[in-house]
């Protein structure tokens, strides 16, 4: 989702440290969130270690904006990722991610995509030794993205990049 709104927002929400400007806390957060679980399904809990020291921030650093957080959450159809995510970094990190935010999220996912996620609160369901299966992906794509409908366009979106991207690796080699 880097269009080029959204790009412009993360340059206006972006701070100055030293002399190198960086992305705000929120813009991080969420960036990551999503690109570490939306995009690569959690392929490794470093990805969690990030979002974790993300939350933690700084000492000399701002306080996390987490109504901003949400809100970026929502327009960016990362409820159900974030929340699975939180759940797993209170749990195992044990990241200081306020009640309130959880049960914000909880709220917005409803009762059925809670349950699903709740099932998965373990890492032992997201890292382990042996490839990933086809089916585990598409499980766990669906689980965390914020709907059916979401979790089917993104299929059917890269199922249909993967197809041109390999029609035209065989047609170039004719």
């Amino acid at each position: 989702d880097d269009t080029p709104a959204r790009l412009q927002s993360y340059w206006t929400n972006s701070m100055v440290v030293g002399e190198r400007r960086v992305l705000s806390r929120e813009d991080c957060l969420v960036y990551v969130l999503r690109h570490s679980a939306v995009q690569h399904v959690l392929e490794t809990p470093v990805w969690l270690t990030d979002i974790h020291y993300i939350v933690l921030g700084g000492a000399e650093g701002p306080m996390l904006r987490w109504d901003e957080v949400l809100l970026q959450l929502q327009k960016t159809h990362s409820i159900a990722a974030a929340y699975l995510v939180f759940r797993l970094l209170v749990k195992y990190w044990k990241s200081p991610i306020p009640d309130e935010v959880l049960q914000s999220l909880a709220r917005r996912l409803g009762k059925r995509r809670v349950l699903a996620a709740e099932n998965r609160i373990d890492l032992s369901t997201w890292f382990f030794l042996e490839p990933r299966s086809y089916m585990w992906l598409l499980r766990s794509r669906f689980i965390l993205r914020d709907g059916t409908g979401d979790a089917l366009r993104y299929g059917v979106s890269r199922y249909a990049r993967v197809f041109r991207e390999g029609t035209k690796r065989f047609l170039d080699r004719l």
